[in-house]
């Protein structure tokens, strides 16, 4: 995960993180997924790195917490968004 690659790096150059570092989702399977150790059928053929997220939440390297759609600015990158979604969130 890329939160503890960067972190290491802050801990290199003499910043160390005390608490965990907080990545906003918008999507709820993948903050129940992080917090939750249950596999049931829905969720048999999941990625490795759902397991790894999983290990640095458990650990406290990071926490995922929801955000609302119309809050999440990476959306600007990540999808074509109708106009005045994309202006606001341009800033």
């Amino acid at each position: 995960c890329d939160v503890a690659y960067f972190r290491m790096i802050l801990d290199q150059l003499g910043i160390p993180q005390t608490q965990p570092t907080i990545v906003f989702e918008e999507n709820w399977a993948c903050i129940h997924l992080s917090r939750n150790a249950v596999l049931h059928h829905k969720s048999k053929h999941i990625d490795v790195r759902v397991y790894h997220l999983r290990d640095l939440c458990k650990a406290g390297i990071m926490s995922v917490l929801k955000i609302g759609t119309d809050d999440q600015v990476a959306d600007a990158l990540t999808k074509a968004l109708p106009r005045p979604a994309f202006v606001s969130h341009r800033g």
